[in-house]
């Protein structure tokens, strides 16, 4: 099994939750997008992307058309753990409903991508990204509370968690492909 884990970050934020899970596959090949290589040899592939403005950022995006392109050329599904940093509450029901929607849709975009398993993890917000929130919307107690509360994050409990998580569904998926009779994967 050949894992590949590929970040796309800005911060930093995402790279170090993705070094983290990388550490819970071992033998990973661990690479941002623009260095990435052609996903079709590998399986599974583990993307690490940031939640941009409500959406799975560009670069991890045209990732995902390379991984269907592959697996459209494979004439099978590739394999995908999606993850990755927010600013905001990543276990709150609104996250955890982002998540689902933004997986589904890009599971639904022609069928070519499998996912194996989703997970969030809070991220400080850029500087530069707060001052700009700051310009053109109220800045209420409760939302720069929350994102003080971001600032701290990824700290060495999310790091370990990634490692962890990865490490389970990597766990989970050679346990699915040993029950799947010879010739079926």
């Amino acid at each position: 099994m050949k894992v590949l884990v590929v970040w796309s970050s800005v911060t930093g934020n995402t790279e170090k939750i993705a070094r983290a899970a990388a550490r819970g596959c071992p033998g990973a090949r661990v690479c941002s997008v623009d260095k990435a290589p052609d996903p079709a040899g590998f399986g599974p592939v583990f993307l690490a992307f940031w939640c941009d403005k409500g959406e799975i950022d560009a670069n991890s995006l045209a990732y995902l058309g390379r991984i269907r392109d592959a697996a459209k050329a494979k004439g099978t599904p590739i394999d995908v753990a999606f993850f990755g940093t927010m600013g905001g509450e990543p276990e709150s029901e609104r996250a955890r409903q982002w998540l689902q929607r933004k997986v589904a849709e890009q599971a639904g975009a022609g069928e070519l991508i499998r996912p194996i398993g989703a997970q969030l993890w809070q991220g400080r917000i850029d500087p530069r990204v707060v001052e700009r929130m700051k310009r053109v919307m109220p800045m209420p107690p409760e939302r720069l509370a929350r994102i003080e509360a971001a600032a701290s994050h990824p700290d060495a409990q999310d790091e370990r968690q990634a490692a962890q998580w990865a490490a389970g569904i990597l766990q989970a998926y050679a346990e699915e492909r040993e029950s799947v009779p010879q010739g079926e994967v």
